[in-house]
């Protein structure tokens, strides 16, 4: 019984990955066609942008062609300030929407 248990978690977790790898897919190809190429940045690269940089908790940031919202959710969550993502892609804003609302962020 443990291992069937075992196995249903673990093919739930890899269907998991396999949609979140398609929707990775999808909105590449949907953002070949708007033609607003989507190259995300990594994690190490927005801390270094915003290693010198003091954003205070009254300002509000915001980032044009924000894609899945990286950039977005780091401001709104080491600054704590009101920080707004715009994209043309309308899977990576709901993409993002979904990390803040996982992040608890409004």
């Amino acid at each position: 019984m443990f291992l069937f248990v075992i196995a249903i978690l673990l093919y739930i977790v890899l269907a998991f990955a396999a949609a979140v790898n398609f929707l990775f897919l999808l909105t590449l190809m949907l953002s070949a066609f708007t033609r607003a190429v989507w190259i995300p940045s990594t994690e190490v690269q927005i801390k270094q942008i915003f290693k010198t940089i003091e954003i205070s908790r009254n300002a509000s940031f915001m980032d044009l062609g924000s894609g899945d919202g990286r950039t977005v959710l780091y401001v709104a969550k080491h600054f704590g300030c009101n920080a707004c993502g715009v994209d043309v892609n309308p899977l990576l804003v709901a993409w993002a929407r979904l990390r803040a609302q996982s992040l608890r962020l409004p």
